[in-house]
This record gives structure tokens, C-alpha cells and sequence, in this order.
């Protein structure tokens, strides 16, 4: 069976979209008492070694709780860097 480019590209896209509704749609709370939650912060699209095309890198916070493994992922719209002075 052979699908093209364009097919793959078209069914990817909708299970990305499935995907999404998904999470949006079933938010849950992650941590609460007595539990540790690990936050880091993730810069995506970025280049490796100033090779392959120029693209916007994406900020995002996550976390993960190291008890029950439930996790986050949040778009940060604008980041902005505190230097000390």
C-alpha cells in the first residue's frame, strides 16, 4: 500500500488535532499535598549547529509529578529576560 506525501502529511495533522482536542478538553490538576512537581523550561524549533532552515523557537514551561508521572506542557506567548543589574 503506498499513500502519498500529501495523505501522511493530511493524517498526521489529524491525529495531531485528536490530540489536542483531547487535552483541552480534559484538563486535569497536577500535584497537590504532599507531592513534588519538577518544572523546567524548553526552547523548541531551535536550530543545531546554525544548520537546516530558520525557524521561530517556541518557549514552554512543563512539569511533571514525580509521584504519580502526570504531566504539563504550556506555550509561553512572550518570554522576557531578567537580567540583574
Amino acid at each position: 500500500m503506498f499513500l502519498s506525501k500529501i495523505s501522511l502529511i493530511d493524517w498526521k495533522n489529524f491525529c495531531r488535532d485528536i490530540c489536542a482536542i483531547h487535552f483541552v478538553n480534559n484538563l486535569q490538576k497536577v500535584g497537590g499535598p504532599g507531592h513534588i512537581v519538577e518544572i523546567d523550561e524548553s526552547a523548541f524549533g531551535k536550530r543545531k549547529y546554525n544548520r537546516g532552515r530558520l525557524v521561530k523557537t517556541q518557549w514552554e514551561f512543563d512539569g511533571v509529578d514525580i509521584i504519580t508521572r502526570q504531566c504539563f506542557l504550556v506555550e509561553i506567548e512572550k518570554r522576557i529576560s531578567f537580567k540583574d543589574n
